[in-house]
C-alpha cells in the first residue's frame, strides 16, 4: 500500500509573518490558520491603526504605525489582506526579492493583476496567491451539488457551479 502524505512538513527556518490589513479575513482565517501550523506573527499594518493596535495586543505581536514601517521589516514574509486596488501601491513599497503572500483577487480587472505581475517582476518579489487548497475541492463540489439539482429551470445554470448565485465557497477556500 502507497503510504501518502497528509500535510506539507514546515520549513526548517519559517520566517516571521507580516500582515498587511486587519480585516475579518485575518481574524478569522489568517492568524487561527498561521498559530496553528506554528508560524509567527511579527506584526500587523492597517489604516485603523486602533483596530491593528487591538488584534497585536490579543495575539501579542506589533502593530505598525504605517505601511513603510511594517514593509521594512527584513527577513519576513509579508501577506498583502488587503482589496485588490490596495496591491500595487504595498508592492512598490516591500523589499527587493521579498516573499509575498497576496490575497485574491490579484486584481480587480486583467489590467491591474498584470501590472501587479510587473511590479513583481521588476522587483523579484516571490509572489503567491492564497487559493483554493485541494483538499477541500471535493467537499466543496459535494457542497455544490444539492443547489445545483434545484436549478433545473436553467440548464446553463447546472453546467456552471461556481455561477454567482450558486455555492457558498467562501468558507473553503481560506486556509
Amino acid at each position: 500500500m502507497i503510504e501518502l502524505r497528509q500535510s506539507w512538513p514546515l520549513p526548517d527556518h519559517p520566517l516571521p509573518i507580516v500582515i498587511f490589513g486587519a480585516g475579518s479575513i485575518v481574524t478569522d482565517a489568517h492568524i487561527p490558520a498561521y498559530t496553528a501550523s506554528g508560524f509567527v506573527i511579527q506584526g500587523i499594518y492597517d489604516p485603523d491603526l486602533e483596530k491593528a493596535q487591538a488584534l497585536a495586543k490579543k495575539h501579542g505581536f506589533v502593530a505598525y504605525a504605517t505601511a513603510q514601517e511594517a514593509a521594512a521589516q527584513g527577513d519576513v514574509i509579508f501577506d498583502l489582506a488587503t482589496p485588490p486596488d490596495a496591491h500595487t501601491e504595498i508592492l512598490a513599497i516591500l523589499p527587493e526579492g521579498a516573499g509575498v503572500l497576496i490575497q485574491k483577487p490579484m486584481g480587480s480587472d486583467l489590467a491591474a493583476a498584470t501590472h501587479i505581475l510587473e511590479i513583481c517582476r521588476k522587483r523579484s518579489l516571490r509572489l503567491k496567491m492564497h487559493g483554493i487548497q485541494w483538499q477541500w475541492l471535493r467537499r466543496l463540489m459535494k457542497a455544490a451539488q444539492p443547489r445545483r439539482r434545484r436549478s433545473h429551470r436553467n440548464p446553463d445554470y447546472d453546467l456552471n457551479p461556481w455561477h454567482g448565485a450558486g455555492v457558498r465557497y467562501a468558507g473553503f477556500i481560506h486556509f
